[in-house]
């Protein structure tokens, strides 16, 4: 685990059980105990398939070394009929507070309500009583759909009522054959994110994995935007990019963090292709209109910032094989870029400009935007840095020629940058502050390969500040060089 976390702990009891029913079920199969798995060093994975009556429970348990369990439950029916399936979770403790993230018009923040006889807020939220602390998904039904999606059919709120030692949960999944039933918890005695701080406040209220997005068996969904086929109203798809582990793993963070950052970056291993990318599998429908480019395709910054993440990863938390998916794809990023790059004359030395996007489909060759380019040329120089491999750095140096060699295209007359360069041209609006950061970025990790910022990167970021500054635009990275 993350080296800081050194803690050894014992596991709280949880028991799993189903309410009485005309047909009685096995609940023994379906209780996850906590006492099965003994702290390791690492952490411990099992799996395992129940039976129930009309259908069967797949479970996943990851025991850490510092005594916290997460699992993950998986219900698939065989029928439909009108009874829910029904757990219940006995938590021990007096008194406590359950906290979600609720979307207000836009704006996110952190909604606290106490324990109390009635139902919990339909959202993924933090447990916790004197005793117990617990980060927990609501029950909720998915549609299984095509390439990546899946639909949230139906969910329920979490009962809850007091008992003399704690309190019951009570978790109801409708029974559908085309439809799975999920739920999925991480448990600690210890606290596993302390809300009173504002950095981990801020963070957690950021990451929001119970609304817009849900954590699931095998990655991040994200809600589907309208120009990707397939999309709708529910409708999720399975991003390359999971920016909460990127959160938990690269910000100082909490036990939750240590644990779910880890956690998240295990699951997506098993996405990486054979090629050593993470497909984004829904057509964007502007990227077949303009490139040809069909789903399960291949976005450079979502992959790029994954990556980065594992790279990072691989040190918080000792993990080798962290380092080797990384690896796998910054090879395929050099065969991206030998097979797509644009050429761009210099005066010193040759350039490329790496096209966003890619598909093993025939199709055109897509733009390039900066922000794109800057972050696979951080990358390299950040894969340099760690393996000492001369290909990475050599590569970094053709994508910042790249931009050198382009750098009067990307300036716009009011002073903002250009967001993409495409047949000779800067086209369209940039982001806000997310190129100027990248620029940053870009600068000091130059810094400290070559021993000196770049000019030409210099006069960049001036340009955007200006721009930034004049149109009162905050957030954007004012940190020293």
């Amino acid at each position: 685990m993350r080296k800081k976390v050194i803690s050894m702990g014992v596991f709280l009891l949880l028991l799993f059980s189903s309410l009485s029913f005309p047909q009685p079920e096995n609940t023994s199969a379906n209780t996850p105990s906590l006492t099965e798995n003994a702290p390791a060093p690492t952490p411990i994975e099992t799996t395992r398939t129940d039976t129930i009556d009309n259908g069967q429970i797949e479970t996943k348990i990851t025991a850490f070394p510092n005594g916290d369990r997460y699992w993950i439950k998986r219900l698939h029916f065989t029928d439909k009929t009108s009874q829910p399936y029904i757990f219940q979770l006995k938590i021990p403790g007096a008194g406590g507070t359950f906290t979600y993230t609720q979307n207000i018009d836009g704006t996110k923040k952190l909604k606290t309500v106490s324990l109390k006889n009635g139902s919990l807020p339909e959202y993924a939220g933090i447990l916790s009583t004197d005793s117990y602390h617990m980060i927990m998904s609501y029950p909720a039904s998915y549609m299984p759909g095509q390439r990546q999606t899946m639909k949230e059919y139906k969910s329920s709120p979490v009962s809850i009522a007091k008992t003399n030692d704690g309190y019951i949960l009570t978790l109801r999944f409708t029974r559908h054959p085309d439809a799975v039933g999920e739920i999925w918890a991480l448990e600690s005695k210890n606290q596993l994110i302390d809300l009173n701080k504002a950095q981990l406040a801020a963070q957690w209220t950021r990451v929001n994995i119970g609304n817009d997005r849900k954590w699931s068996w095998d990655g991040m969904y994200e809600k589907t935007p309208p120009s990707y086929t397939p999309s709708g109203e529910d409708v999720y798809w399975r991003s390359p990019i999971n920016y909460a582990a990127n959160a938990f793993v690269m910000e100082d963070g909490s036990r939750a963090a240590d644990d779910l950052g880890w956690l998240m970056l295990k699951t997506t291993l098993a996405n990486q292709n054979a090629d050593g990318y993470w497909e984004s599998g829904p057509r964007s429908d502007w990227l077949w209109k303009d490139y040809q480019i069909d789903g399960d395709f291949y976005d450079t910054r979502f992959n790029t910032d994954h990556a980065l993440a594992l790279l990072r990863g691989s040190h918080a938390y000792s993990d080798a094989e962290f380092l080797a998916a990384s690896r796998r794809y910054a090879d395929w990023l050099i065969r991206h870029a030998d097979d797509e790059h644009v050429a761009v004359k210099g005066e010193k030395q040759e350039g490329w400009l790496v096209p966003d996007y890619s598909h093993p489909g025939a199709h055109k060759r897509a733009h390039t935007s900066l922000n794109h380019q800057l972050a696979e040329m951080n990358y390299l120089l950040e894969m340099y840095l760690d393996t000492k491999n001369e290909a990475y750095r050599t590569y970094a140096e053709k994508l910042l020629y790249g931009i050198k060699n382009t750098k009067s295209f990307w300036i716009k007359p009011n002073g903002d940058l250009n967001y993409a360069y495409e047949d000779g041209k800067g086209i369209k609006a940039d982001y806000p502050i997310l190129t100027y950061n990248d620029l940053w970025e870009a600068q000091r990790l130059l810094k400290t390969v070559k021993g000196s910022t770049d000019p030409d990167l210099a006069d960049l970021m001036a340009s955007k500040k200006r721009w930034m500054d004049k149109n009162k635009i905050e957030g954007y990275n004012t940190r020293p060089l």
